[in-house]
């Protein structure tokens, strides 16, 4: 009985293999967020694990853990598959169970909106985009005082943080910094291009409050809409 000897895999296949899998490696962790790694939370700011959007079934999709940009979005008029947040929220809401769940969370902006085609002064612009506060303070300072006028207006929360490579970056300043040394360090010969350090990405979650004229069925203003994004 002949015994058959095997073809030995040439030492040269498997350096390339070797090579190969670190070409792909590398490549992820600089144009990806596989490897962010979850760090703990910045007081006021929405925590990472809290990015999601749940079905009924109350599953969800880890976003930094997907190759693709990831969008969701929910809406009122969703005849079924609406998704809710970790906190219990989804379309429907009202601007009260808003403010009672994410009364603590500091949102990266607010927007709203009157529909009008008048021109608008400074002041107009300086109340109705504003950054870096927390819901509740946004409520106390700008809606309880009248200056946005729910029935009338349109408004859009953004809560949002940005990855580079396994860093997580929370706060303005953090961006910053972080953008500062990615273009610093961006380098392009020919067609070749990039930078030392990984990309940038950002992730948000969006919520879009409709006025009631803007709503079926509803009398006062109410959550329209929930998106998560990934770019």
């Amino acid at each position: 009985m002949s015994i058959q000897n095997k073809r030995k895999l040439p030492l040269s296949s498997i350096l390339w293999v070797i090579v190969f899998i670190m070409f792909i490696v590398t490549w992820l962790f600089y144009h990806t967020t596989l490897f962010v790694s979850y760090r703990p939370g910045v007081e006021d700011y929405l925590p990472v694990e809290e990015y999601r959007l749940y079905d009924s079934h109350n599953s969800s999709e880890d976003i930094l853990r997907s190759l693709t940009d990831v969008g969701y979005n929910t809406s009122l008029f969703s005849s079924n598959g609406l998704r809710r947040t970790s906190r219990g929220i989804q379309p429907g809401a009202s601007w009260e169970e808003f403010v009672e769940a994410y009364g603590d969370v500091r949102a990266q902006s607010y927007s709203a909106y009157d529909f009008s085609e008048d021109e608008h002064s400074d002041e107009y612009y300086d109340t109705h985009y504003v950054n870096d506060m927390t819901v509740r303070e946004y409520d106390e300072q700008y809606i309880k005082t009248g200056i946005i006028n729910m029935d009338k207006e349109e408004l859009d929360i953004v809560f949002s943080f940005s990855t580079q490579g396994t860093d997580i970056i929370y706060t303005e300043e953090e961006r910053d910094k972080m953008l500062e040394r990615y273009y610093d360090s961006y380098f392009s010969f020919g067609f070749i291009h990039g930078s030392f350090y990984p990309a940038y990405h950002s992730i948000s979650l969006n919520f879009t409050f409709y006025p009631p004229y803007e709503t079926d069925g509803y009398d006062t203003p109410v959550l329209e809409s929930i998106s998560l994004y990934k770019w």
